[in-house]
C-alpha cells in the first residue's frame, strides 16, 4: 500500500470517527440527574474526538511525505489542525472560567448591619 493510499484511508477513518462523535452526542440519552445530568454525552463526545485526534496524528506524520504546498499535504494536516483547534477552545473555556470575571465569596450574603451607637427608641 502506498503512503498516499494509506493517508487517504486514514483521512476517511478520521472523517467517520469525527462525524460519529457528533452523531453519538446527539443520539445518546442523558443519564443521571441534577448537576451531572448529560455528562455522559460530553464524555462520549470527547472520547470519540480523542480517537479522531489519534488518527489525525498518524495522518500528520504521513503529510511530510508529500510535496510542500500540495493539496494532499494540507488535507493530511487538516484533521490535526481541527483537533488542535478543539483543544484550544476547551482550554480557553476552562481558562476563562478559572480566571475571568471571578465571583466574590460573599455573593448573596447580606451586608453586616451597622454598629449600634444609640438606642432604637428614645424614651419620652
Amino acid at each position: 500500500m502506498s503512503k498516499r493510499t494509506l493517508t487517504y484511508v486514514l483521512l476517511a477513518l478520521w472523517a467517520v470517527i469525527y462525524i460519529w462523535s457528533f452523531i453519538a452526542y446527539s443520539i445518546t440519552a442523558p443519564t443521571d440527574f441534577g448537576f451531572t445530568r448529560g455528562l455522559n454525552r460530553i464524555s462520549g463526545f470527547l472520547g470519540w474526538q480523542f480517537a479522531a485526534g489519534l488518527v489525525s496524528v498518524f495522518a500528520l506524520a504521513l503529510s511530510f511525505e508529500f510535496k510542500p504546498r500540495s493539496l494532499a499535504r494540507w488535507l493530511a494536516r487538516l484533521p490535526f489542525i481541527l483537533a488542535l483547534l478543539l483543544l484550544i477552545v476547551i482550554l480557553g473555556i476552562v481558562g476563562y472560567a478559572w480566571w475571568g470575571n471571578p465571583v466574590s465569596n460573599d455573593a448573596g450574603v447580606p451586608a453586616k448591619p451597622p454598629a449600634v451607637t444609640e438606642p432604637a427608641v428614645t424614651a419620652q
